[in-house]
């Protein structure tokens, strides 16, 4: 994905939610045992999948993280700098 797209914490959230459940409606990624959850498991195929979904969207998350600290920060600074301008 490009770099200047920004996503929200939210919005990429979604992306991988939408993404583990399509893995685990696909018997080629995921086993589900109707015996028990504790004999489901990820196949070969699916641990491959995760492994890339994550190394897809940690980094889109990192970015939203940082992007939604220094909006904050911006907030901040603005915020206090219109404080000072009015005590003037």
């Amino acid at each position: 994905m490009a770099k200047n797209i920004a996503f929200d914490e939210k919005e990429v959230t979604q992306m991988v939610m939408s993404n583990l459940k399509e893995l685990v409606m696909d018997d080629k990624y995921y086993y589900s045992s109707s015996v028990d959850r504790e004999f489901s498991s990820l196949t070969k195929e699916g641990r491959e999948y995760l492994i890339k979904i994550m190394t897809i969207y940690l980094p889109l998350l990192s970015d939203a993280q940082q992007h939604a600290l220094n909006e904050r920060a911006k907030a901040t600074v603005f915020d206090t700098l219109k404080d000072i301008r009015e005590d003037i």
